[in-house]
């Protein structure tokens, strides 16, 4: 045992040496938080053990995790981990010598044409002009502080600080579309080599399903020869939805709710979008965008 304060820790896991940038990306890394718990939700859980004050922050969620045995041997499986894009956020703002934040919004997005996405926050209600007020049935205990006060689920009933770079940011859903369009082909974000690295299939292969998780992006192959790729998010007051399918269409849904109790889930938009891509017989020929932002 590593005594740390007040807190002894347990020797890490030696299978942490296995943990690569890409079995991150690929949420292979060892965590699964339906074997044990998803360590961005578990704020409660992180500062008793740590006897740590509320709100904790990264630095004490890595603690809290690093002390853990892992749930599987790294490259074994896949198993979705918002604690592995948590590691993967510092990594950046590590070798960058910039914050998460400034690194995406200068080096990745700028060059894509986006410039209104930023990370959110967690305690006031519309912390930012544009930003939409979020809904949900459910109450929590803060996580902000010490009171013990109840909150909307929403505003405090998790902490948006430490979601950042698993799910942090905010934006539109044309903006979205846009972030998509940096992998249709080479450009100033990617060059080819790395698009074709973001869609590889994993040491692991391909699912029961015919689909893969590749970086980022879940993928499989579609009838014209090409990949689908798509992805989905929810938190507390929110659903997004982001495609890129055959023939060069994306589309883009968000909601300020996701899908409570007996409720349908906002993921059946999918198909949807889909007919309606499908009925589309002449596109514009130009490029619309600037008139959305």
């Amino acid at each position: 045992m590593i005594t740390s304060g007040g807190w002894r820790r347990p020797r890490p896991d030696p299978r942490l040496a296995d943990v690569t940038l890409w079995r991150l990306m690929q949420h292979t890394g060892g965590w699964d938080r339906d074997a044990s718990l998803d360590q961005l939700w578990a704020d409660h859980t992180i500062s008793a053990a740590l006897d740590a004050p509320l709100p904790i922050g990264h630095a004490d969620i890595m603690r809290y995790a690093t002390a853990r045995k892992l749930d599987f041997t790294p490259g074994f499986r896949y198993a979705y981990s918002n604690y592995g894009y948590l590691l993967l956020g510092r990594i950046i703002a590590k070798v960058s010598g910039m914050s998460y934040e400034s690194y995406v919004r200068q080096r990745i997005l700028a060059p894509a044409g986006i410039t209104r996405m930023l990370l959110g926050r967690s305690a006031s209600e519309q912390a930012f002009a544009a930003e939409v007020g979020y809904v949900s049935q459910y109450t929590r205990k803060s996580v902000l502080d010490d009171d013990g006060a109840t909150v909307p689920y929403p505003y405090g009933g998790f902490n948006m600080a430490n979601q950042d770079a698993n799910g942090g940011w905010l934006g539109s859903a044309v903006d979205l579309v846009k972030w998509g369009f940096a992998f249709d082909k080479a450009g100033p974000v990617l060059n080819a080599t790395s698009i074709g690295r973001v869609f590889a299939k994993p040491e692991i292969g391909v699912g029961s399903g015919g689909s893969w998780y590749g970086l980022g992006w879940n993928v499989r192959a579609n009838n014209a020869g090409g990949l689908n790729t798509w992805h989905t998010g929810s938190m507390p007051g929110t659903f997004g939805f982001l495609a890129r399918i055959q023939h060069g269409v994306s589309y883009c849904a968000l909601f300020n709710r996701r899908q409570e109790g007996d409720a349908p889930s906002f993921g059946s938009i999918d198909p949807i979008l889909g007919t309606a891509t499908n009925g589309v017989s002449s596109w514009p020929t130009t490029d619309l965008t600037s008139r959305y932002f």
